[in-house]
């Protein structure tokens, strides 16, 4: 018999001899492939049951793809965790030099020459030039980040004209859209 008549007479059999309604999903042969349904079966008496079938592969590929998006989000999150734990440890670096070359001013000023004090200054200036250049960096990710969804739009929007007949193209560019 047909694979899913089978299913079918199975899981109407179990509903009836547990007397109770079963759900289950299976997949079974279509015209392209396997296809993902639901079974739901109930009994209507010692010998009937009744069982409906639905086909859920638009779910399942839903499920898949949430799914994709769900572990490309985590990813995402990872890399964005261990991007801030380097940049911390990059920001730390400038401000110890810092740090330490205001210190060395504060407490030996009189005893270093002119050109020792202006290489310590040196050293504080090289570290806030590169704390300021990582800042910028960080500054111009979180920009970046932030068109990725107008990005997003605008070829959704695109795509939709490319689908759209030549007058209502027309009225999208009246619109100023």
């Amino acid at each position: 018999g047909h694979p899913l008549l089978a299913a079918c007479l199975d899981i109407g059999r179990r509903a009836i001899a547990g007397n109770w309604t079963l759900s289950e999903e299976q997949e079974v042969p279509g015209p392209t492939g396997r296809v993902p349904v639901e079974l739901r079966a109930s009994g209507l008496g010692a010998d009937e049951f009744v069982v409906f079938v639905r086909d859920i592969a638009a779910r399942k590929r839903l499920e898949a793809e949430t799914a994709g998006m769900l572990r490309r989000e985590r990813e995402v999150s990872e890399m964005k965790s261990r991007f801030l734990s380097v940049a911390s440890h990059e920001f730390r670096t400038p401000l110890a030099t810092i740090l330490s070359s205001a210190e060395l001013l504060e407490l030996y000023r009189d005893k270093f020459d002119p050109a020792e004090t202006q290489e310590i200054f040196g050293n504080i200036r090289n570290g806030v030039e590169r704390m300021a250049k990582m800042l910028d960096d960080v500054l111009m990710i979180g920009r970046a980040e932030a068109l990725v969804p107008v990005l997003a739009a605008r070829a959704s929007q695109a795509e939709s004209l490319r689908r759209c007949p030549d007058e209502t193209i027309a009225d999208y560019v009246e619109s100023g859209l």
